[in-house]
């Protein structure tokens, strides 16, 4: 410490602890060094345990048809992973709010209202693939009897 107005350093005060009980009001006198404050420390952003995983399930849309999920057969498979609507994500739980056991097969029949072109539908289908429980039963399309 150096004290204002010389230029000879002097040491600061030692401080010893008392134990007497605590005083009505402010001391003149100095007190211990106050307890440093805890560092909080953020928590880093990772995987929530629950989180639903439709981004997985349209990226593996876009592995499979390329393109970026929000037009063509990436974006058709990709209405078998989250609700969608023009080209984007409008309910990314629509899948994970169903039973676990029950993805697959609501998503399946959601795909017949997904689009009137057949194809876009086994696109829609594809996606629903991976909501696929091993041990869970899987829907067929029903057979087509032709005259």
């Amino acid at each position: 410490w150096i004290v204002v107005g010389t230029s000879t350093p002097t040491k600061a005060p030692v401080v010893t602890p008392t134990t007497s009980s605590p005083t009505s009001g402010p001391s003149s006198s100095p007190t211990a060094r106050p307890t440093q404050a805890p560092v909080v420390t953020p928590l880093t952003p990772g995987p929530t345990p629950n989180a639903c995983p439709y981004q997985e399930c349209i990226d593996r849309c876009i592995a499979t048809y390329g393109g970026d999920g929000t037009s063509g057969p990436s974006y058709m498979c990709s209405k078998g992973c989250a609700g969608m609507s023009n080209g984007a994500v409008t309910n990314p739980n629509k899948f994970c709010d169903v039973e676990e056991s029950e993805r697959y097969s609501v998503c399946f029949s959601s795909c017949e209202t997904a689009s009137s072109n057949e194809d876009n539908k086994a696109y829609c289908r594809y996606g629903c693939e991976f909501w696929i429980v091993v041990g869970t039963s899987t829907p067929t399309k029903a057979p087509v009897v032709t005259p």
